[in-house]
């Protein structure tokens, strides 16, 4: 089933910065992959060096909707990098990716608008997959351990057709 996606759904990404060559494949599959064009990408750099923003600069002539957060000098806060990223937009829809994923299949990101989107839903994440496959994560279920977990974590995807792949990268 498919769901309408309203005009004022422009969508942020927001990513980190850390292994240059992870970061250019997730921006090379992004821009040359998704089908979906009313997004924003935010880069928060938290590297050691100035490779991740060189990369982010070498994409911006081509890709208006890039830009660049330098948080290289703060201490690592996960919650509050996220946080400050956020504050930059105005859409009613974020995205929050690793830069070690690659799109695979191209209307991903509607697939995931067309969910979001709807009324009843609070969150909604892609089936992420492995290199050889197998399923990295499809979901978080309570009451696993008394807590909770990923209860399809690598079994193999039977189908791609809306996933993202986990690229592994050496650094």
């Amino acid at each position: 089933m498919r769901y309408p996606i309203p005009t004022i759904a422009r969508e942020h990404h927001h990513r980190f910065g850390r292994s240059r060559d992870a970061l250019r494949t997730n921006l090379e599959s992004l821009f040359g992959k998704t089908t979906y064009r009313d997004y924003e990408v935010v880069i928060a750099d938290n590297s050691k060096s100035q490779t991740i923003e060189r990369l982010v600069r070498e994409f911006q002539p081509a890709h208006a909707n890039l830009r660049y957060r330098d948080v290289r000098e703060r201490p690592f806060n996960f919650s509050a990098i996220n946080n400050a990223a956020a504050r930059e937009c105005d859409s009613p829809v974020l995205l929050f990716l690793n830069d070690d994923t690659s799109v695979i299949a191209p209307e991903w990101l509607e697939a995931m608008l067309e969910l979001a989107l709807r009324p009843e839903t609070g969150a909604v994440g892609a089936k992420l997959l492995y290199p050889n496959g197998a399923i990295q994560h499809a979901g978080v279920v309570m009451g696993i351990y008394d807590n909770c977990g990923t209860p399809l974590k690598v079994w193999t995807a039977p189908s791609p057709t809306t996933s993202i792949s986990r690229t592994s990268f050496a650094t």
